[in-house]
C-alpha cells in the first residue's frame, strides 16, 4: 500500500539487521517519493533526502544487484526507477513494479527506465475507504451529466487547459463538469456516465481507478499511459482511449455511445474493478501481478 511503504522504506533502509541468514530467490525493496514524507519539503531538502536514499539502498543492496530480474524494485508512486540515482551501475536488471512506465516530463532525459519485457505496471493505490465510499456512491447512481473531470495544473497541461476552455464554452454542467474543483469529488464522478482521465505531469493518474470504483467509464486522455496487467485485461471492453490532439471532438463521441452500449461497458468495468484492488479477496493488484511475475520472462531465468 502506497501510504504503509514509507514506515517500511524508513524501517528497511535504517535497521542494520534487515538481512536473513536464508538462502532467498527474490527480494522485495519497497521505496517511497520525498512527499510521501512532507507535501511542504523544499526544494532543497527534498534533494537532500533523494540523495540520502539513494545512497542508503545503493549500501543495502550489496551484492543482491547479482541477482539480476530476481530483485524486485517496488515504487508505489510514479517516479519509478530515477528515484534510486544508481540503479544503472548497481542494479541494471532488477525488475520493476510501478505505475509510471513513460518517463515523468522532469525525468524526461533519463528514459528509458521501463522494460516492458520484465517490469510490470501495477495501479496506483486508493485506501480502502475511498474504494468503499466510491462504491456506495455508485450503487445509487443516476448518472445525470454527460463527462467529469476534477483535477490540478488546468492551466499548465495542454489536454487539461483545452478540457477547461471547452468547459467555459459550452457553459453547462451537466455536459462537461470540469474543472478546477468541487465539493465533493467522489460524488461528482458517481453523478457521470463518463469520467475523463487527462494526463498530468506524467502518462499515468488514479482518476483511472477511481472512475472505475465509481461505476464511471474511464475516457483515457494520455497517449503515451501504459496500463497495468494489459495483457490479461480487455480495457477496450470497459475504456475509452481517445486521442491527446483530438479532444475538442471527444463530446461529441460521446453523446453518441448508445445507452446499451454504455451500460455494458459500465457493468465490465464494475466487474473488474477488483483487479485494481489492493485487498479485495477475489482478484487483487497482488495476484495479478504475480501472474505476470510468472508469465513474462522474468519466469524463463
Amino acid at each position: 500500500a502506497e501510504w504503509e511503504m514509507p514506515l517500511f522504506a524508513a524501517w528497511w533502509t535504517t535497521n542494520p539487521c534487515n538481512w536473513s541468514s536464508q538462502p532467498s530467490t527474490t527480494f522485495v525493496l519497497p521505496t517511497f517519493q520525498p512527499k510521501a514524507l512532507s507535501f511542504e519539503m523544499r526544494e532543497e531538502s527534498a534533494s537532500t533526502w533523494r540523495t540520502d536514499l539513494n545512497d542508503r539502498i545503493r549500501d543495502g543492496l550489496g551484492s543482491l544487484g547479482s541477482l539480476g530480474r530476481q530483485l524486485l524494485l517496488v515504487f508505489p508512486s510514479g517516479a519509478g526507477r530515477q528515484l534510486f540515482r544508481d540503479w544503472r551501475k548497481v542494479v541494471p536488471e532488477a525488475t520493476v513494479l510501478s505505475p509510471e512506465a513513460h518517463f515523468t516530463i522532469e525525468h524526461e532525459e533519463e528514459a528509458p527506465y521501463f522494460f516492458p519485457c520484465r517490469d510490470i505496471v501495477i495501479p496506483g493505490f486508493l485506501p480502502q475507504s475511498s474504494v468503499e465510499r466510491l462504491q456506495q456512491l455508485a450503487a445509487s447512481a443516476t448518472r445525470p451529466v454527460l463527462a467529469t473531470f476534477h483535477g490540478a495544473h488546468v492551466d499548465t497541461i495542454h489536454v487539461r487547459s483545452v478540457l477547461d476552455l471547452m468547459s467555459q464554452e459550452i457553459g453547462n454542467k451537466t455536459v462537461l463538469d470540469c474543472c478546477r474543483g468541487t465539493e465533493d469529488y467522489y460524488a461528482s464522478l458517481a453523478a457521470a456516465r463518463f469520467c475523463l482521465v487527462p494526463r498530468g505531469l506524467s502518462s499515468w493518474t488514479n482518476r483511472l481507478y477511481e472512475a472505475l470504483h465509481a461505476g464511471c467509464v474511464p475516457v483515457i486522455l494520455s497517449d503515451h499511459l501504459h496500463l497495468p496487467f494489459a495483457e490479461v485485461i480487455p480495457y477496450e471492453l470497459f475504456t475509452i482511449k481517445w486521442p491527446e490532439s483530438l479532444v475538442r471532438s471527444l463530446l461529441t463521441y460521446l453523446e453518441s455511445v448508445s445507452d446499451e452500449d454504455w451500460g455494458r461497458m459500465q457493468r465490465t468495468a464494475m466487474q473488474v474493478s477488483c483487479a485494481f484492488h489492493f485487498k479485495n479477496s477475489v482478484c487483487s493488484v497482488g495476484s495479478l501481478a504475480m501472474a505476470m511475475l510468472s508469465a513474462n520472462c522474468v519466469s524463463d531465468l
